[in-house]
């Protein structure tokens, strides 16, 4: 006789989660995050950040391979992830990076969860094969309409 698997959350349906939380999660227009980003604290981590890198853009930690050349520009302090509350950030969840690269990295993290959050949406609606059958921007578009649905859901 076989034993029945145990029921739980599988890394796709955390990274599920993860993207329905983290696209709620921080509203860099808000008040929170303003004030938190004017906060003596956050000026002390950032500091810190700043002389563990060098005072120099950590390109090469976000893209093996690659350094960053630009030189003379103002540096900012990046957030892999934001963690709730905000004072709750680490060291660990911050690297030193350039304006564009910081612009860059933005992009590449909204893109790289956004893309994983619809791949397994789409297997677990559709099963494992779905790519067979749909597309990856039809699945993009389900996507976005299930998750405002659970936001409006959540919302009530």
């Amino acid at each position: 006789m076989s034993r029945p698997q145990a029921k739980g959350i599988t890394r796709d349906e955390r990274q599920l989660e993860l993207f329905v939380r983290t696209s709620d999660l921080v509203d860099v227009r808000s008040k929170e995050y303003r004030d938190y980003m004017r906060s003596a604290e956050w000026f002390r981590l950032r500091d810190v950040v700043l002389a563990r890198d060098g005072y120099r853009c950590r390109w090469d930690m976000m893209v093996k391979g690659e350094t960053c050349l630009m030189v003379d520009l103002p540096l900012e302090v990046h957030h892999f992830c934001y963690r709730q509350p905000l004072a709750a950030a680490l060291t660990a969840d911050l690297v030193t990076l350039c304006p564009p690269h910081h612009i860059t990295a933005d992009e590449m993290r909204r893109s790289y969860i956004k893309t994983t959050a619809v791949r397994t949406f789409a297997r677990k609606k559709h099963g494992e094969f779905w790519s067979d059958r749909y597309d990856l921007n039809e699945m993009e578009d389900e996507f976005d309409f299930w998750l405002q649905t659970t936001r409006n859901r959540r919302a009530r």
